[in-house]
């Protein structure tokens, strides 16, 4: 991979902040953090079992493109979003944004190749689900 290096003449500054945040604004920001990993994480499942849908039947899988994966997660949120404890659904209390983030990240679309098919690109392999903290 290319290393961005600094043009001669240019100036780079980084700046850190610290948030000092209430429990339930910690517990606000872990929730969208998490919508955005649980998204992403559905997001490699679904293009696991359309590539081993496409690979075991040489059948033309679904498109790992955004807006065909948005789609389909706005259809499988009701059932994929459900607290076990309570029953209830939480992707209510999700910014819909955290899931758009989690699913369209260009590294997911980079997981997983199909031989000539755009724009999947070259994979290391689909084993990517990110961790909590990651």
């Amino acid at each position: 991979m290319a290393r961005f290096e600094i043009p001669d003449g240019m100036v780079v500054q980084a700046f850190q902040f610290a948030l000092d945040l209430t429990p339930e604004q910690e517990a606000g920001l872990r929730r969208q953090f998490g919508g955005r990993r649980y998204a992403y994480n559905w997001a490699v499942r679904t293009m696991k079992a359309d590539l081993a849908a496409f690979h075991a039947t040489g059948a033309e899988a679904r498109a790992p493109l955004m807006m065909g994966l948005r789609k389909r997660w706005n259809q499988a949120k009701n059932i994929e979003c459900v607290d076990r404890e309570t029953g209830e659904m939480w992707w209510r209390e999700v910014s819909k944004e955290a899931f758009a983030d989690g699913i369209g990240g260009r590294r997911l679309l980079e997981l997983a190749a199909i031989p000539g098919r755009e724009p999947w690109g070259q994979a290391d392999g689909v084993s990517a689900v990110q961790e909590e903290g990651a």
